[in-house]
């Protein structure tokens, strides 16, 4: 049985960006006062509006003049494709910092981008919700812009919004208090529920599971039928949405191209097709096998998982309770993937481990020249159950220290051949 999550959804104020802390934003902010470009990256609605608007804020109180401008409406793009001069007028000359959100509705964004800092030198930053028109855009803005990704919220960004005192527990806490202490029972019931719901700022705003799960539904309708039809030119969306169903339905397995053609009535190459449309609108990402040139690990083909939980429960309409799910593990799998690429720096590397002798790890980093084999399990696993995969990995590789992620709620420490392995709470571990 879930416990009410009861917060008051004015303090979560999406138009101050200031009520808990985005890792993202963080990192924007150090480069304000860099002369480059600055490209927020990332799915729709996962807050970068609501940061252009807090950065627009900040710099206004240090003194500094902004324009803000959004490619949605009609009338401020056109301005820009076809009159780029009066739109220079308007909103760049007779300001300080140039906020531009949603770029990638502009006709060549990136030249007219690299007129306008080339020749008047000011400071730009823009957003964007499809790495593919963002990519085509930075290929004229190579050495002026530096892209920060924006993700939906990580569980501790999401804990800090709906309960800032046990995030701030969870954060000072010793491993040892926390299975034992008075926020563990809130603890499972918060995490239970983002694995259901996700990340999502205006999910998090809702006040009850219906609204979640219409928030999720009109996000699903205009981001893949909407908007990623339009991308793919397609005249239906039936083959994207059974594709994404497929992909759904197989969270964390192989992807093997012609088993999901045959699924959605669509050539091997267009299954490809589809699936790098959705990597590059941020609704799947690929998971890759670890390898190396001395070795043959089997595979070279992506696991696929979602960016956010959430939206992988609206495509199949399934928001039971994670407690009585079937796919509690493959959910689990994804939330780790997830908080590694939000927490990683960019110079990380993530992947996954199989053989062809069937041996298998679901996560590698690779780090400053260490490796760091990482395992998920449902529940709380005695040292003898996490498996032989990533003993067998640790033999060949020898790393210094290792995970054992679970949906459990214990801790543990072991020596394996040099390695120190560590399990902890899935909760836990985003912290």
């Amino acid at each position: 049985m879930r416990l009410d999550i009861n917060f008051n959804p004015a303090r979560i104020s999406y138009m101050t960006a200031e009520v808990f802390t985005r890792k993202s934003l963080q990192k924007v902010e150090k480069y304000m006062e860099t002369k480059e470009i600055l490209g927020l990256v990332g799915p729709r609605q996962v807050g970068k509006t609501t940061s252009l608007k807090y950065l627009q804020e900040k710099v206004a109180k240090q003194g500094k003049k902004s324009s803000f401008i959004t490619f949605e409406s009609l009338q401020d793009r056109e301005l820009f494709e076809t009159n780029i001069n009066l739109f220079s007028k308007l909103y760049v000359i007779p300001n300080d910092i140039i906020f531009i959100d949603e770029v990638q509705y502009a006709k060549e964004a990136g030249q007219k981008l690299k007129y306008l800092y080339d020749t008047l030198g000011k400071k730009f930053v823009v957003s964007g919700s499809s790495s593919l028109d963002v990519r085509d855009m930075g290929k004229f803005l190579v050495g002026r812009i530096n892209y920060f990704k924006f993700y939906p919220l990580s569980f501790y960004e999401y804990l800090e919004a709906v309960d800032p005192d046990c995030c701030e527990y969870l954060k000072d806490a010793k491993s040892e208090q926390i299975s034992v202490g008075v926020y563990s029972i809130k603890l499972n019931d918060y995490f239970n529920t983002y694995l259901v719901y996700g990340g999502y700022p205006r999910v998090l705003e809702s006040l009850n599971d219906q609204e979640k799960q219409q928030v999720l539904k009109d996000l699903l309708d205009n981001y893949v039928v909407k908007d990623i039809k339009g991308l793919l030119g397609l005249t239906t969306s039936v083959e994207l949405i059974n594709l994404a169903k497929a992909l759904s339905l197989q969270l964390g397995g192989l992807v093997e191209y012609k088993s999901l053609g045959d699924m959605c009535g669509l050539s091997p190459q267009a299954v490809k097709n589809h699936l790098k449309i959705l990597e590059e609108t941020f609704v799947i990402c690929g998971l890759y096998p670890y390898f190396t040139h001395k070795e043959s690990e089997l595979s070279k083909n992506p696991k696929m998982y979602f960016w956010d939980s959430g939206f992988r429960n609206a495509v199949i309409k399934n928001f039971q309770e994670a407690s009585l799910r079937m796919d509690k593990s493959v959910l689990l799998e994804n939330y780790v993937y997830n908080q590694l690429r939000h927490d990683l720096e960019d110079d990380a590397y993530i992947n996954f481990w199989r053989t062809r002798s069937g041996a298998e790890v679901d996560f590698i980093v690779e780090s400053g020249g260490k490796l760091i084999p990482i395992e998920v399990k449902t529940s709380n696993v005695k040292n003898r159950e996490i498996g032989k995969s990533f003993f067998s990995f640790i033999d060949k590789y020898k790393p210094q220290e290792g995970y054992v992620v679970t949906g459990g709620g214990n801790f543990g420490v072991r020596e394996e051949n040099g390695c120190k392995i560590k399990f902890v709470p899935a909760y836990y571990f985003s912290f």
